[in-house]
């Protein structure tokens, strides 16, 4: 039925939930078939750390979980970390409509938390499973209006296909480009990338910024 998914796990739902280690930028979506397996879940993530927990319910069924869990050990400031209903309330009703009103509340949590300075999961693994001479591109500096920030990482291959990105467009081409040539010949680099005026028109940008990349290899 999910055949995007990374992991299909099944069981019971405090038992699928106990079986991965959550980390500090864990996003959870608490949509399950019942009121009583959302509170099951629920107390579940919130022993742990996480970025987003949202529950999909109703304010008053909501209210009814919440008051149970008080009553059980849970603090009032666990509570209040969890987004439910879950969402942007913008009026959606189908089903698909609710999916996009999640996904963007989701989106909208990532931007706020600053997310340019995050190692996702994607990267992590990347890293974890090179097998050949590869090159990281590293934002160090930003001045300016930029698509991304200090702490966006990029890691280049040889063929020049990329995990992760350090702002698309002309200017990130130039830093694969650049890493090819720092993976051949080991040397590590710095890429001064300007977007303002005359240099973004030419490039195709329309940021304004300037942004310091530091590109070195790794094995």
């Amino acid at each position: 039925r999910f055949p995007w998914a990374d992991e299909v796990l099944c069981g019971d739902f405090p038992g699928c939930i106990g079986r991965f280690q959550g980390g500090e930028n864990d996003y959870y979506v608490v949509v399950t078939r019942g009121h009583a397996h959302d509170r099951h879940c629920l107390e579940q993530i919130l022993r742990g750390p996480y970025i987003y927990c949202g529950m999909i319910g109703s304010r008053t069924k909501n209210q009814i979980i919440f008051d149970y869990m008080l009553k059980h050990g849970f603090s009032e400031q666990q509570i209040k970390s969890v987004y439910a209903p879950i969402g942007l309330m913008i009026g959606s009703h189908t089903p698909a409509e609710i999916a996009v009103d999640i996904a963007a509340q989701l989106v909208q949590v990532r931007a706020q938390q600053g997310s340019d300075s995050a190692w996702d999961r994607t990267f992590i693994k990347a890293l974890a499973e090179l097998t050949q001479p590869a090159a990281m591109a590293l934002i160090i500096r930003r001045s300016g209006s930029t698509p991304r920030g200090p702490g966006s990482r990029m890691l280049i291959y040889s063929d020049g296909s990329i995990v992760g990105s350090v702002g698309g467009g002309a200017s990130e081409g130039k830093a694969i480009q650049i890493g090819q040539e720092v993976i051949k010949s080991g040397k590590s680099g710095l890429y001064h990338c300007v977007m303002t005026s005359k240099n973004a028109a030419e490039e195709g940008l329309i940021c304004g910024g300037e942004l310091d990349i530091f590109i070195e290899r790794i094995d």
